[in-house]
């Protein structure tokens, strides 16, 4: 794309206009949330700024500050196709929150679903591509459901758990999948947030990297789900946790002698 003040654009990873899914029925329906809500905790419409709207919608930064440590909470590879999960037993349960895609915990997996501006190629040109950081966080979400859907009866799964639109068939889904290949290295990771060098993440081993961290600083929260005797209960277990401004956690051969088996 052309300069925009002096900095070269992204262009959208996939190369042709005409590949839109045309899934939206009226100008407007892009599949942005209604409202968003800001530090202030002020509701605002999502279409009066969509720049931050899409911050909130991609960000994975709580992920991207322990980046470091994420290989003591998954593997450095693609996550599992929906028929795969559900093979292992997992329950597929939608979330709108991307720093939750893709992490796990007892028999569930948390997705985020496929936007449809996603899918827009004038969207991307619009609001996605003058931000890099943005572009970074969209294709990476974009190459994760590549990973997901690799199958017909993935798509089907997708459908049935509400994680992509129900119009979308699987000819169209093959040929987006095909485009995009062309335009992202599906085995790099120069075009993504660093997040979507990984996968599944599993939540114990992601309260373990918080509650080994060093005090002081920043604070965060880890949600998972509590378990025990077998039985998964049904409500959310908070951890508050602080950071240290260097985020040290202990080196793999402490954390592997350290590893706390209490479920969350």
């Amino acid at each position: 794309m052309a300069p925009k003040n002096g900095v070269r654009l992204e262009p959208p990873p996939f190369h042709s206009p005409k590949l839109r899914l045309s899934l939206q029925d009226e100008e407007h329906d892009t599949g942005l949330p209604t409202i968003l809500v800001d530090k202030d905790e002020r509701l605002w419409l999502s279409h009066h700024s969509i720049s931050e709207c899409l911050h909130q919608e991609l960000g994975v930064e709580r992920l991207n500050r322990i980046h470091r440590h994420l290989w003591w909470a998954g593997r450095p590879a693609a996550a599992r196709p929906l028929h795969r999960q559900r093979m292992l037993g997992r329950e597929i349960v939608p979330t709108q929150r991307a720093d939750f895609h893709l992490l796990w915990a007892d028999r569930r997996i948390f997705v985020k679903p496929l936007p449809r501006y996603l899918l827009d190629h004038d969207f991307w040109e619009k609001h996605i591509c003058p931000d890099p950081a943005l572009h970074a966080l969209a294709c990476g979400l974009l190459v994760s459901y590549t990973w997901l859907i690799r199958y017909d009866t993935d798509l089907t799964l997708a459908k049935e758990t509400h994680l992509v639109d129900a119009r979308l068939d699987w000819p169209t889904w093959r040929r987006f999948v095909e485009n995009l290949a062309e335009g992202v290295d599906l085995n790099g990771t120069a075009m993504i947030n660093s997040r979507y060098a990984y996968g599944e993440l599993r939540i114990k081993r992601l309260n373990q990297i918080y509650r080994f961290a060093k005090p002081g600083g920043l604070r965060d929260v880890v949600s998972g789900y509590a378990s025990g005797c077998g039985v998964i209960a049904a409500a959310y277990v908070s951890i508050w946790v602080s950071f240290g401004s260097d985020g040290s956690v202990p080196s793999k051969e402490g954390a592997a002698a350290q590893e706390v088996e209490r479920e969350y």
